[in-house]
């Protein structure tokens, strides 16, 4: 019941799964997330003067409130490094023949002043394929300060994916 009511009628785009997971676990958030989820398996370096942790992509016990999963992507590499403060700066991931890259910059607390969260994120976030540019973001403002949102999966979406 409740919010998911509404999406009785919802379907699964299973084909796309791969492709969505990839975003997200791209995202600075969604890598840390995987380097942590890799445990003993992320290797840390030095390259050019940066930290890059690279791992791979594992499956990770899903759970309703994480709801975390690498699925279709389990195994695949991925490259972070990280800026001069240690926070996410370029993801790097070769996938289904093509090198995916997104870079993050401008970090800050990005909603109005009288309503600060120490939520930091990028302002400026560009993502390449093959090198072409496939979208370019310059964040503004941003209303972070409840970050708490529960987005539950519709019944016929949940039912399908199994």
């Amino acid at each position: 019941g409740g919010l998911a009511e509404g999406f009785g009628s919802a379907a699964p785009a299973m084909e796309a799964v791969a492709g969505r997971l990839l975003q997200i676990w791209m995202t600075p958030h969604g890598a840390v997330k995987m380097a942590v989820a890799a445990g003993d398996r992320a290797r840390v370096s030095m390259e050019g003067g940066a930290v890059v942790v690279s791992f791979p992509l594992v499956n990770t016990p899903a759970t309703e409130s994480t709801n975390l999963t690498a699925g279709p992507l389990e195994g695949t590499q991925m490259k972070l490094t990280l800026d001069d403060r240690y926070r996410p700066a370029k993801v790097a991931v070769a996938y289904g023949g093509r090198q995916y890259v997104s870079t993050y910059s401008g970090y800050g607390d990005l909603n109005d002043s009288d309503y600060q969260a120490d939520i930091l994120l990028p302002a400026n976030v560009m993502q390449t394929i093959d090198g072409q540019t496939a979208y370019e973001l310059k964040i503004e403002r941003t209303n972070t300060y409840n970050p708490y949102v529960i987005m539950p999966v519709p019944d016929s979406v949940r039912a399908a994916a199994r």
